[in-house]
């Protein structure tokens, strides 16, 4: 498929346009697959806290395989544009996904873009907590991305609060942010 080869070979662009060299940068794909492991082990979390049933992880699972998919197609638009477009990005994706001609990429990625499940919310929370791992990893070795550390915080703030209604859930999953955010000092 034409399309992962696109996913596996364009670095983010919020990465380079902050300095960050594209033969580091982290791609599209390997972005997805740090957002796939990340649901895996937070959705196990979540289910031993019996916060969610194991079918809505492997429903947030499925929409964090395929959620960048469209941006192999028109590009990883920046965050500033994305926010300006609006409503306008995500009726391009849509037009986008149907040129590869998979009715369940299409469902799973309006489901991710909708966001009102569980599983597109756990999906979401999952892909702001690998940009910010990534952004910290990237701050660590000298990179000024502090502007996606602060935004990509807020929006985790701003989801789990969505998610978790039970203090448990909420305390555990600042719990690993935190965790992750020492790590990569």
């Amino acid at each position: 498929m034409k399309v992962l080869e696109a996913l596996k070979n364009s670095p983010r662009t919020g990465w380079v346009q902050r300095g960050v060299p594209s033969c580091i940068a982290e791609t599209i794909a390997s972005h997805m697959y740090e957002t796939a492991l990340l649901c895996l082990v937070i959705g196990y979390e979540l289910i031993r806290l019996r916060v969610i049933e194991e079918k809505t992880l492997l429903n947030s699972l499925a929409i964090v395989i395929i959620h960048d998919v469209p941006e192999a197609i028109v590009g990883d638009i920046n965050k500033i544009v994305s926010e300006e477009i609006g409503e306008l990005k995500n009726h391009i994706e849509i037009k986008a996904l149907e040129t590869i001609d998979s009715e369940i990429i299409t469902s799973f990625y309006k489901r991710y873009r909708e966001t009102n499940s569980t599983e597109a919310i756990l999906a979401h929370i999952c892909d702001k907590l690998a940009t910010y791992a990534q952004a910290i990893r990237y701050f660590a070795i000298g990179y000024d991305v502090r502007d996606i550390i602060n935004s990509s915080r807020e929006d985790l703030t701003k989801l789990i609060k969505i998610l978790c209604s039970e203090e448990q859930c909420y305390n555990k999953l600042f719990k690993l942010i935190e965790e992750l955010r020492i790590s990569y000092r």
